[in-house]
């Protein structure tokens, strides 16, 4: 799930900070029609890493070949608006042992909107996918468990979800590293030294990137938080 939490507006300029299931990303504000908002963000880190095949590997339970079908606006918190995603698998290339099984069709929580001075504004990770309908990508999946809100208290049901923010790798076209980056399509996508998106650069096709998570020895997954007594 993601929901917003927002900060002291400091020169003149909102600071933001984005919460999800696995943890709060940087984000960059870009209103409906592509300009850019007058919006500042803050960075926190995730409790999932999710940008090295070792972290993929450690955290994901399945690496699957997905299509983004459609979107919907869920509920408003605050100044932020929920978007709900509706996700198709095509192909799981990799699954940890024990792993729930992943349904051909699930609904998950992705970067939405929040309202500024200017509008509506999308909520984008920079130098990452937002998970736009209509393309295609290879993606580490988690199933989280129900939790509290600790805005409120109240129990929000688990489901499936991408891993973090480094999670997803375009693969329109079934060309891997190609695709939606940013809410816009790019010829390619740059990744940092050692990540998986800089491995997707130098990888023909989406098994030797699976390979690179296989190869990889994991880690131990931190335990997800639950649900607690009197939530």
């Amino acid at each position: 799930m993601i929901g917003f939490t927002r900060l002291p507006v400091a020169l003149g300029c909102a600071a933001l900070a984005v919460a999800t299931g696995f943890g709060t990303h940087h984000v960059l504000g870009k209103s409906p029609q592509g300009s850019v908002a007058s919006v500042a963000f803050t960075s926190l880190s995730e409790s999932y890493s999710s940008t090295t095949p070792v972290d993929w590997a450690s955290t994901a339970d399945h690496v699957a070949e997905v299509t983004a079908v459609s979107e919907a606006r869920g509920r408003t918190e605050g100044g932020s608006v929920e978007r709900l995603v509706t996700m198709r698998v095509d192909s799981i290339r990799w699954s940890r042992d024990g792993a729930p099984s992943l349904p051909d069709i699930f609904e998950m929580n992705s970067f939405g909107w929040i309202h500024t001075e200017a509008g509506l504004a999308e909520v984008v990770p920079p130098d990452a996918p937002r998970i736009e309908p209509g393309h295609h990508y290879l993606v580490g999946l988690i199933h989280l468990d129900p939790r509290c809100n600790a805005d409120d208290g109240v129990v929000v049901n688990g489901g499936w979800n991408i891993i973090g923010s480094g999670g997803a790798i375009p693969y329109d076209n079934g060309d891997i590293g190609y695709g939606e980056v940013e809410g816009h399509a790019k010829a390619t996508a740059d990744g940092d030294p050692g990540s998986m998106l800089e491995a997707a650069e130098n990888a023909p096709n989406a098994a030797d990137v699976v390979a690179l998570v296989d190869d990889s020895t994991a880690q131990e997954r931190p335990e997800q938080p639950g649900v607690r007594e009197g939530c």
